[in-house]
C-alpha cells in the first residue's frame, strides 16, 4: 500500500501527514500535534551507484545507525519527491557531485527492532548513475566521500546491505574442484558483463 492510499483511509478530522523524513504529524480537530511515531508501512529510500574508472563512490555515515560505516550515497525520499529526484539530490548533498540517474540496479529492505515489533522498515532502491559535474566534497550527513576501487570496497566497514549490492557489481570468483581434489579459481563472467546474477563461491 502506498502512502497516498494510507492517508486516504483517514478522514478529514484525523489523518497522517509526513512533513519531513524524521517525524510524523497528526491533525486532529483542526490542530496539529507533532510527535515521532513508528509508521505502519515501510518507508522508501534510495541509493546511487556511481562507478568511475573502476572505482565506486562511497560515503561514510556521520549519524546512527551505522555511524562510521561506508555505503553508496543515499537517503529517504521526501514527500512528493520522485525516486530519481531523491537519488540525484542525495548524491549532490552528500558528495557535492551532480549525477545523471539511470536504471534501477538493486532493490532490498532493512528491518530493525524486536521480532514482531519492528521500529524501522525501509524499502531500498538503488540506481545506477553517471557523473555530469560537481566537485567531490563530503556534505549533509556524510563524514567523508571517496572513490574506492571496486575490488577494495569490501576492505572497508560497510553497512549490511552493501555486501549484497557489491555481489552484483563485483561478483566473487567461482571455484571448481580440480581432478586432483584441489580448488582452482576461474573468472566469473559476470565480472566482465556486470550481469545481476552472481553465483556464490563453491568449495569442496
Amino acid at each position: 500500500m502506498v502512502a497516498s492510499q494510507v492517508a486516504a483511509e483517514f478522514d478529514s478530522e484525523s489523518h497522517i501527514d509526513m512533513i519531513n523524513t524524521e517525524s510524523w504529524s497528526v491533525w486532529e480537530n483542526g490542530s496539529m500535534s507533532s510527535h515521532v511515531e513508528t509508521p505502519s508501512f515501510p518507508r522508501p529510500a534510495v541509493g546511487v551507484v556511481v562507478i568511475d574508472r573502476g572505482s565506486l563512490l562511497l560515503v561514510q555515515r556521520s549519524k546512527e545507525p551505522f555511524r562510521g560505516y561506508w555505503a553508496v550515497p543515499g537517503g529517504k525520499v521526501r514527500w512528493g519527491e520522485s525516486l530519481r529526484s531523491a537519488a540525484a539530490r542525495e548524491v549532490r548533498e552528500e558528495t557535492g557531485l551532480v549525477a545523471e540517474i539511470g536504471d534501477v540496479i538493486w532493490v532490498g529492505e532493512t528491518i530493525s527492532g524486536e521480532p514482531g515489533a519492528p521500529s524501522h522498515h525501509n524499502v531500498l532502491i538503488d540506481f545506477q548513475a553517471s557523473l555530469v559535474g560537481g566537485e567531490l566534497a563530503a556534505g549533509s550527513d556524510a563524514a567523508d566521500a571517496i572513490f574506492v576501487p571496486i575490488d577494495k570496497a569490501r576492505d572497508l566497514p560497510l553497512t549490511p546491505t552493501m555486501y549484497e549490492l557489491l555481489d552484483l557489481i563485483d561478483p566473487p570468483p567461482v571455484y571448481y574442484v580440480t581432478p586432483g581434489g584441489g580448488n582452482k579459481e576461474r573468472e566469473n563472467p559476470a565480472r566482465r558483463s556486470h550481469v545481476t546474477q552472481s553465483p556464490r563461491p563453491v568449495r569442496s
